[in-house]
């Protein structure tokens, strides 16, 4: 597979070895090329050894020789024993040749025949790709050299459909389809592995990629992001990377679900230096310029000045919209953090600076497409001097955010609150990734530097996500240069090392001369200018294999970060496919969820906080809230309605989920497991205080709800078998409750049962791209929901939805007749719940039933039973259930709102209370300290002493609740002291300073009104 670019710091290819034995005749029916030599239908039942030589001469010489259209002498390939791709390279070429469109428009070919014979290549192409599973599927599939033939054979494939696409791009009609959108190719990807929770079964010839990588020293996180992300092409690409990690960090606790490399120890954390050896003192910012500028609701700037002899300064500006400024965008285990204040190393400082300075203005262009040549761009020798369009100023966290504890954890919050702002009005953000820094942009091409972008450490970070997702612009540093993180430029490509200077100063001549042959083809169309070699063998209109793949791997990184939110935070309609209804709130919200469940954060509640910034919240009440349920249920509440994929979270963690409560199925953080997207008619409604699940046309396509009709399960077994009484059909269902613990709801006193089934995606299903081959039936696995019916209400009343679109017109849902309350309410009982629910459905024609979500579940539908007798047992009882009626709908109950504001206020005043007491404490022992009995002495230093400690509490055991308590003790200290004042002076009342009524006034009033007002809070949730 050395057709492929190799890059440039990369490792030996992977050895194909020459096993082909049957020469392909060009002219003969490719699909009969089996039975033509002898093999016959039964070439699955073949030896290992013999269907890999059947699979090379069929399924690679012969799709080479079909995809050129001409005979293909396979010795050619042969190189001892292995087979070389470089002879297909020329043969490649004069194909494309042939078949491309000149910068005129013109073609060899007639137009008409060209569309037809680019349409049948395509459908050939994905034809062999299915025919290639059937060998991955095989008994003997994990035989030598098997898994290596077939892997080369997909990676041919999924290479020469890529230049394919780009070759017909713009220029096929409406009414030949092989040719997806940007966005929608990313679906049709063939990928090598499934994007799926916990261990997984891979084909073979993906195992042999992640063996592949991890003896390569690749982290098992990356690995799998490999297969699951990118096609077959790019995957074996990333093979032959050599990959380079930062000395200090290990990978050993890394699991396939996460990688746990970069985070970095907050209590431990010290500030690096640039070099080894240096022993340069950190340099602080001005903290008073930061913090008025903070405190005035603006975000402080840093400008560095000086030079390496002089030594370098920190001028502090404040953000205007002319300001031009970077975000360095970083990550903390690389060393250029500070969680203590806000300094860096000088040789930190004196790096930036020189970073900054060596930016270029931005060439902002909205074609990014590298075959797309621009002029003006090219034309930039005088312009990259323009310092007036580079920016001064710079952003990054260490410098800018004040600490988090002390006297300046409020500008913190704010600061925070406003990252979005400074991200969107950046010029630019500049990428620091320490490994990213050990690559040269000079001696590598723009796919090795956008491969390595891909796995780079600072891509899994969950903040930097943030920072990339909401910037207008993205530059990576590397060793000798920077380059655009999303957008590939031509001359990136014609500066790659070509193993010699010579060459490198003839790429360059080569760039400099283009303006003048793209200004010929343009304005005078030349004959003569139509394809030519260039150095590195690629043609000049711009498709040929390594094009191909770096749009492949670009497209991927630009749906990744700038489809979803570009221009701030606005939905991508392409991210959920052509023909559905306009993107909704929840959609954003998948769109985030999805990209924080692979990325990485060392404090999980940060997750809560870039959410909220991406959905464009305000962040500084979330921040006060220090439960992640109660940061997670204040961003769900704030949403008109929730994915109903979210009630399917098999394995994420969830809030208390062995207890009993409604808020069972609130997540704490994004999961591994991804959301699918909705729509407003697939998505849960909240009304009131509770969620409605959809009851209509196309819900039902989505999600599957099933009633228990019969009694109850009695067991509470883990796995039991659901039969549906309408259709016949069986599901295996398996029960996830948390392991260890005893859960509240495995018993049956509960409710019956009510199963929701989410019918797509599958879970356990093939890779992206694949299908079902030779006729293997395998097991549908899909994910569900568990529900407890608590009550069964049929006075209820419709609420149609608005008819947007003819297959929404009998839309509807039902809500709680208000105006029948105790007719509704004598009908909420448990008549129906005791095996009835098949009765409450004949007797009335619509209605209600009140559910409370128990735990999350794996259904699997099983196969019709042929033979009885051998059939596998049934694990579990069988429970009888029947489909929830078209006029019925199921409400989920939630716990009571949580008084957000009510909680801040009080937290306010606690602040407030205790600023108050400890004042005047300080002042009363300042002043009257010797005068005061022993009693009053020892209360008045206790009290001091408690709000010491619940300082301390606050901090390191945040999710402890004692503030009831403490307030007891604060009044029972301050009743002890007032008392022992009064009985203890001689004077009696009169003789109590005014310095002391204050302080007891102060804070018995404040203790008792923060105590009635938290029983008071608690008594209403």
């Amino acid at each position: 597979m050395d057709f492929l670019p190799h890059p440039t710091s990369g490792v030996e290819p992977l050895d194909i070895p020459f096993v082909a034995d049957t020469p392909y005749v060009w002219g003969t029916d490719f699909w009969d090329f089996p039975k033509l030599h002898g093999f016959g239908d039964q070439w699955a039942s073949l030896p290992a050894p013999r269907l890999a030589s059947l699979a090379q001469s069929w399924l690679y010489f012969g799709t080479l020789s079909e995809f050129l259209g001409r005979p293909v002498d396979y010795r050619e390939f042969q190189v001892s024993r292995s087979i070389s791709g470089k002879p297909l390279l020329p043969l490649l070429n004069e194909w494309l040749v042939t078949h491309s469109l000149t910068p005129g428009g013109a073609t060899t070919l007639d137009p008409e025949d060209r569309k037809q014979v680019l349409y049948e290549h395509a459908c050939f192409l994905d034809a062999v790709l299915h025919l290639t599973e059937d060998f991955d599927t095989v008994s003997q599939s994990h035989l030598k050299p098997l898994p290596t033939i077939v892997l080369s054979v997909k990676v041919l494939c999924v290479t020469l459909r890529g230049v394919l696409w780009d070759l017909a791009r713009g220029d096929i009609d409406d009414a030949l389809r092989p040719w997806p959108s940007p966005a929608t190719r990313l679906r049709r990807e063939i990928v090598p592995a499934a994007d799926t929770q916990g261990i997984q079964t891979l084909p073979p010839s993906a195992q042999l990629m992640f063996d592949v990588l991890r003896l390569r020293g690749w982290c098992p996180f990356y690995a799998r992001k490999v297969l699951t992300q990118y096609n077959y092409a790019l995957a074996y690409y990333f093979t032959r990377l050599f990959r380079t990690y930062t000395p200090h960090l290990s990978h050993r606790t890394c699991s396939d679900d996460e990688c746990v490399a970069s985070n970095a120890d907050i209590f431990s954390y010290v500030p690096k230096h640039a070099r080894r050896g240096c022993n340069c003192q950190p340099k602080a910012a001005p903290m008073d310029q930061i913090r008025a500028i903070i405190e005035d609701g603006g975000v402080p700037l840093i400008r560095l000045r000086g030079s390496s002899k002089t030594g370098v300064r920190m001028e502090v500006a404040r953000m205007t919209a002319r300001t031009r400024f970077v975000v360095v965008s970083h990550v903390w285990s690389d060393g250029i953090g500070n969680a203590n204040t806000n300094a860096l190393p000088e040789c930190q400082l004196r790096r930036l600076h020189a970073h900054i300075n060596e930016l270029k203005p931005l060439r902002r262009t909205q074609n990014t497409d590298l075959d797309d040549f621009n002029l003006l761009s090219s034309l930039d020798t005088g312009f990259q001097t323009a310092t007036a369009l580079r920016p001064k100023y710079l952003w990054i966290d260490a410098l800018c955010m004040p600490p988090g504890g002390g006297p300046t954890a409020f500008l913190r919050l704010r600061a925070i609150n406003k990252l979005p702002a400074v991200y969107q009005a950046a010029d630019r953000i500049l990428v620091l990734d320490a490994t990213l820094e050990q690559t040269s942009v000079v001696d590598s091409d723009s796919l090795e530097h956008f491969a390595r972008f891909a796995v780079s450490p600072w891509m899994g970070r969950s903040w930097t996500f943030q920072e990339a997702a909401l910037a207008s612009a993205c530059e990576v540093q590397c060793s000798d240069g920077t380059f655009d993180a999303f957008s590939p430029q031509p001359r990136q490509r014609l500066t790659a090392s070509t193993a010699t200077a010579k060459k490198r100063r003839l790429a360059w001549l080569e760039a400099l001369t283009r303006p003048a042959e793209w200004m010929g083809r343009t304005l005078l169309g030349r004959a003569g200018a139509e394809t030519r070699e260039l150095l590195d063998g690629s043609t000049t209109m711009g498709v040929d294999i390594g094009t191909a793949m770096v749009k492949c791997l670009t497209r991927s990184l630009s749906q990744e970060f700038r489809s979803a939110f570009a221009n701030g935070v606005k939905p991508s309609k392409a991210a959920m496919g052509a023909g559905r209804l306009a993107p909704d709130f929840c959609t954003l919200f998948v769109q985030v969820w999805n990209e924080l469940s692979k990325r990485t954060t060392t404090v999980p509640n940060d997750m809560h906080i870039i959410m909220a910034s991406l959905l464009g919240f305000n962040t500084e009440p979330l921040m006060r809230l220090t439960k992640s349920a109660e940061r997670m249920s204040c961003i769900l509440r704030s949403m008109d309605g929730i994915p109903m994929s979210l009630l399917f979270n098999l394995d994420g963690p969830r809030h208390n989920p062995a207890r009993n409560h409604r808020d069972r199925w609130l997540p704490l953080y994004p999961s591994r497991q991804k959301l699918s997207f909705g729509s407003t008619f697939t998505n849960l409604r909240a009304i009131n205080n509770d969620l409605h699940l959809p009851n209509n046309t196309v819900s039902r396509k989505r999600v599957a709800v099933l009633v228990c009709t019969g009694e109850p399960d009695p067991f509470s077994s883990c796995k039991f078998t659901l039969r549906d009484t309408s259709t016949g059909e069986q599901y295996a269902i398996g029960v996830h409750r948390k392991d260890g613990e005893a859960d509240a709801f495995a018993t049956p006193e509960i409710g019956p049962y009510c199963i929701a089934i989410q019918l797509e995606p599958e879970l356990g299903g093939a890779p992206r791209g694949h299908t079902d081959d030779l006729g293997v039936v395998r097991p549908k696995i899909y994910a569900g929901a568990l529900f407890r019916v608590r009550r069964v209400v049929t006075n209820v009343r419709k609420l149609y939805y608005h008819n947007l679109e003819t297959e929404y017109e009998s839309s509807f849902e039902l809500v709680e007749d208000e105006a029948y309350d105790l007719e509704t309410a004598s009908k909420r009982t448990a008549s129906y719940l005791d095996g009835g629910l098949a009765a409450a459905f004949l007797g009335h024609q619509r209605g209600i039933l009140r559910t409370v979500y128990d735990c999350p579940l794996t259904v699997s539908v099983e196969p019709p039973v042929v033979d009885v007798v051998n059939s596998p047992a049934k694990e579990g009882p069988t429970l009888l259930a029947q489909p929830l009626p078209e006029t019925w709908q199921v409400v989920v109950e939630r716990e009571a709102m949580t008084p957000v504001t009510s909680y801040l206020a009080l937290t306010a005043l606690d602040g407030l209370i205790a600023s108050g007491c400890v004042g005047l404490g300080i002042g009363i022992c300042a002043t009257l300290f010797p005068l005061l009995p022993l009693l009053s002495r020892v209360a008045i230093i206790a009290k001091l002493v408690l709000h010491s400690l619940f300082l301390v509490q606050m901090f390191l055991f945040p999710g402890v609740e004692v503030r009831l308590v403490w307030d007891v003790m604060h009044l029972g200290l301050v009743g002890g002291y007032i008392a022992a004042r009064v009985l203890g002076s001689g004077g009696g009342v009169k003789g109590v300073d005014v310095l002391e009524w204050v302080f007891v006034a102060w804070a018995g009033v404040g203790h008792t009104v923060d105590f009635a007002g938290r029983v008071a809070v608690q008594t209403v949730v």
